[in-house]
């Protein structure tokens, strides 16, 4: 019992301390269109954290690593192909974003974070645009929603597994 106590508290503990970084993130990039690279490298290191701490994970640390630059490279593969094509599908700092969520959730969790930020960004550019805030889509909100209900997710899952 004391260990689940203690498991529950330190899921409790992460998700409160992701909170702050969470919301500035989106708020900043809702503001100016950037995500500051040192905010990414605190969430970087959130992620790792959260992996190594809360998910109990550490020896997988390296292979989340490896995992987090291959999503880097895919996601800097489909923004080049939008400047080619003239369009701009992704932000740098969002491209970064996504490899710091790679580093702190499971592959599993991780595909169903990327499908999710799919879902909630096609309706936030919708409402975004009919509020005529202009063609330009801010993607971090989403990203850092979907993420900490990720997080959310695996503490749930923890629990009822």
């Amino acid at each position: 019992m004391a260990g689940s106590m203690a498991e529950t508290s330190s899921h409790l503990l992460g998700l409160v301390c992701a909170v702050p970084l969470l919301m500035t993130i989106a708020v900043i990039d809702l503001e100016t269109h950037r995500v500051p690279n040192i905010l990414t490298l605190f969430l970087a290191g959130l992620m790792s954290i959260w992996r190594a701490i809360v998910i109990g994970d550490v020896s997988e640390l390296p292979s989340a690593l490896v995992v987090s630059g291959f999503v880097f490279l895919a996601f800097l593969a489909i923004k080049r192909v939008g400047e080619v094509a003239g369009v701009a599908l992704i932000g740098s700092g969002d491209i970064k974003l996504f490899a710091a969520a790679a580093i702190g959730l499971p592959v599993w969790q991780f595909v169903l974070f990327c499908l999710g930020v799919g879902l909630f960004a096609t309706m936030f550019a919708l409402l975004w645009r009919a509020l005529r805030h202009g063609k330009f889509v801010p993607l971090a909100p989403c990203l850092v929603l979907v993420l900490w209900l990720a997080m959310v997710f695996d503490d749930a899952h923890r629990l009822l597994g």
